[in-house]
């Protein structure tokens, strides 16, 4: 997926596939959907799922190809299905809850996910404030499509900073608004 995430606008044709369709759009989708059933199985069938880090990526190439790509009947589902794969792995591994943070926020940025939803969903985690742990480096690469222009502004740890601030300006606003309704 790697490979051809770079020439997905692009309409040039596979010269090295005989098929007509051969296109980096066409690889993309069928590894995406590939990897999407999966992730699924491996969700469902193995209890590991809810701790074994060394699967992740998959939610994270997932969700990134989900919040790309909109317009996917299942959408929605898949991207429940990484927040809570997330949210699972949250329990046993600290820098989940960055790379959780930094989905919510991406998906929230993206206008996929509302702020509030993503802030109360959020909150059912235990120790739940949405600012980054400190000990915790969350550098792994979450953005991928922001990755093709700022690596660093596509990581993790700075993701997560981006929806603390996100959940601290709407906790603001929202105080203020109640504030100024009750004077």
């Amino acid at each position: 997926m790697d490979i051809f995430r770079p020439f997905l606008g692009q309409r040039a044709r596979l010269q090295s596939f005989s098929a007509v369709g051969s296109s980096p759009e066409a690889v993309f989708a069928a590894s995406l959907k590939q990897l999407k059933h999966l992730t699924v199985q491996f969700h469902q069938t193995y209890r590991e799922a809810s701790y074994a880090v060394q699967w992740h990526q998959s939610a994270i190439y997932i969700v990134n190809a989900v919040l790309r790509n909109s317009e996917d009947p299942d959408f929605e589902f898949y991207l429940m299905l990484c927040i809570h794969i997330y949210f699972s792995l949250a329990k046993s591994w600290r820098t989940a809850k960055s790379i959780l943070s930094s989905v919510l926020g991406m998906a929230v940025q993206r206008k996929k996910l509302p702020l509030a939803d993503a802030v109360s969903s959020f909150k059912v985690l235990p120790d739940s404030d949405p600012a980054p742990d400190n000990d915790v480096n969350a550098a792994y690469v979450i953005d991928q499509q922001r990755a093709l222009i700022d690596v660093d502004e596509s990581r993790g740890q700075r993701l997560a900073q981006d929806f603390q601030t996100m959940t601290i300006l709407d906790e603001y606003t929202t105080t203020h608004s109640l504030e100024d309704a009750n004077s």
